[in-house]
C-alpha cells in the first residue's frame, strides 16, 4: 500500500497510526511540528526540504514529485 492509502484506511485505528507517522516524518523533513512549554518541537526538524508556492518555480524548471514507500516497524515508537 502507499502511504495515502493507509492514512485513508478503513480502520480508524491504522488510519490514525499512519497519520501521525506521516505528521512524524514531514516534520522531521521540515522545521519540525509543534511546541512544548520549554520551547522545543515536538519532533525535530533538519530543514531538508522547503515547500513553494507554483509561481515561485522558475520557468525553465520542471516541478517533480516524490513517491513516498514505508515500512512498519513496529519498535519504532513514534512521538506523541
Amino acid at each position: 500500500m502507499e502511504i495515502r492509502d493507509l492514512m485513508q484506511h478503513h480502520n480508524p485505528k491504522i488510519k490514525k497510526r499512519w497519520i501521525k507517522a506521516v505528521s512524524n516524518e514531514y516534520g522531521r523533513l521540515m522545521k519540525g511540528i509543534g511546541k512544548k512549554r520549554e520551547g522545543k518541537s515536538r519532533v525535530e526538524g533538519h530543514d531538508t526540504i522547503r515547500p513553494i508556492h507554483m509561481n515561485q518555480v522558475p520557468e525553465n524548471k520542471t516541478v517533480t514529485y516524490a513517491r513516498f514507500c514505508c515500512d512498519h516497524r513496529p519498535q519504532k515508537e513514534e512521538q506523541d
